[in-house]
């Protein structure tokens, strides 16, 4: 199972400059990120991973660690699921060249899905505010 999990500020993309995610100020609409995101990914080995569903998370600040300002953030996760199976002659060579070929277009095709969701001019939390 991959998961895509997705946050990102205004303007700039999915990270903060530290490679921490930042948070969105309102909940995305889940029509919208299924017609941005694909159905499967590329194929790995004879298979390939077909979305399998959205997490939207909210989170709510605890008040107990002094003024709330009210403001709940939000996330969601797109899951993709599928199985791999991982013959001997995959790990014969002792470099997994095989394994290579097999996951090589997961990196890019992960990369553009990201892209595409940076795409949605969604609204964030700046950075500082977290």
């Amino acid at each position: 199972m991959i998961s895509i999990a997705y946050s990102a500020i205004p303007s700039t993309g999915p990270f903060d400059g530290s490679g921490c995610a930042t948070s969105a100020v309102s909940p995305a609409d889940p029509e919208l990120l299924y017609e941005t995101t694909p159905g499967q990914s590329p194929m790995i080995g004879d298979d390939r991973l077909e979305r399998a569903g959205l997490t939207a998370e909210v989170a709510h600040p605890d008040p107990s660690n002094g003024p709330v300002d009210g403001i709940a953030e939000y996330a969601i996760e797109i899951t993709y699921e599928g199985l791999y199976e991982l013959a001997e002659e995959t790990v014969a060579d002792g470099r997994s060249t095989l394994l290579d070929e097999h996951f090589g277009a997961l990196g890019g095709w992960i990369a553009s899905t990201l892209v595409r969701l940076g795409d949605l001019h969604l609204s964030f939390l700046p950075a500082d505010d977290r």
